[in-house]
């Protein structure tokens, strides 16, 4: 089990003890792009069941817009960072009724990252103890009420760029991964973490080690599941921070502009692990 899973899984077992026997506890898991969220809901949900609990993962990419509509050239990473995913449907069709029920049945449109059009797939979850709910943008100001527990995935943005350049994120070569993640993924994801605007709005390219260039040449060091910083040994487990019922720490008492139209989220206060650089203004 990743060592920082053994307080998750306590503090999950603590909201399942107050919490209403009819109804799911809610876990949002969340992190940057590449930070192995989905490698940690997996254990987490495998550590659930080791006590017996019914849990499943939930990840959000099925709830992605289709590309004309999450994408726009004109202002690419705050259009990104709002109209990424089809949050309200996911929340309202899925996730809520799910959470109040334990179980549900039911076909939903769902789409991958390179998909032009919907496609209808069915579900079926049945009297679930522990729902994970796994993505980007989960602790977003207007979210975080529905959630019993958030846990933030710790990483810095080189080793999160590292992976997707070794899976080949929507299929683009190295050189066109690491445009999109200047352009749109990181800067998006920096407005989420309450860094700096100007840091959210310009390309960082300087600040990626120069070994991170070819790093295609080293796909195979970067496995499933394992998030190791580009200056420690391979084979580091993600780090996770626990927050109950979303609770963030607003960063110097003041929101950014996002927040006062109720979309942001001012990001948890930064766990001190391998991944606490990515959390910093000017390191990454």
């Amino acid at each position: 089990m990743i060592p920082e899973l053994g307080p998750a899984v306590a503090a999950i077992e603590a909201a399942r003890a107050r919490i209403p026997a009819q109804r799911s506890v809610l876990v949002a898991v969340s992190g940057i792009d590449g930070s192995g969220k989905g490698y940690v809901a997996e254990r987490l949900v495998a550590a659930l069941e080791r006590t017996g609990r019914r849990a499943a993962a939930i990840n959000v990419d099925g709830w992605l817009e289709l590309p004309q509509t999450r994408f726009n050239p004109v202002n690419p990473a705050e259009h990104f960072y709002l109209n990424a995913l089809r949050f309200e449907p996911m929340f309202a069709e899925l996730v809520l009724p799910l959470r109040d029920r334990r179980s549900l049945r039911g076909e939903f449109d769902l789409a991958t990252e390179t998909a032009t059009a919907y496609v209808r797939r069915p579900f079926a979850f049945d009297n679930l103890d522990v729902i994970v709910l796994e993505g980007i943008f989960l602790l977003k100001r207007a979210l975080r009420a529905h959630y019993d527990l958030s846990l933030w995935v710790a990483c810095s943005f080189a080793t999160a760029l590292a992976r997707a350049i070794a899976r080949a994120q929507e299929g683009l070569p190295p050189e066109a991964t690491i445009a999109a993640y200047e352009t749109v993924y990181f800067p998006a994801q920096r407005l989420e973490l309450g860094l700096p605007g100007r840091l959210a709005r310009r390309g960082f390219a300087h600040r990626i080690p120069r070994r991170l260039r070819g790093v295609a040449d080293h796909a195979h060091a970067f496995g499933r599941g394992e998030v190791a910083h580009v200056d420690e040994p391979l084979g580091v487990d993600p780090r996770v921070d626990v927050r109950p019922r979303g609770d963030v720490h607003e960063r110097g008492g003041r929101e950014s502009r996002e927040d006062s139209r109720q979309n942001s989220c001012a990001h948890p206060h930064p766990p001190r692990t391998i991944g606490e650089d990515c959390m910093r203004a000017g390191e990454c």
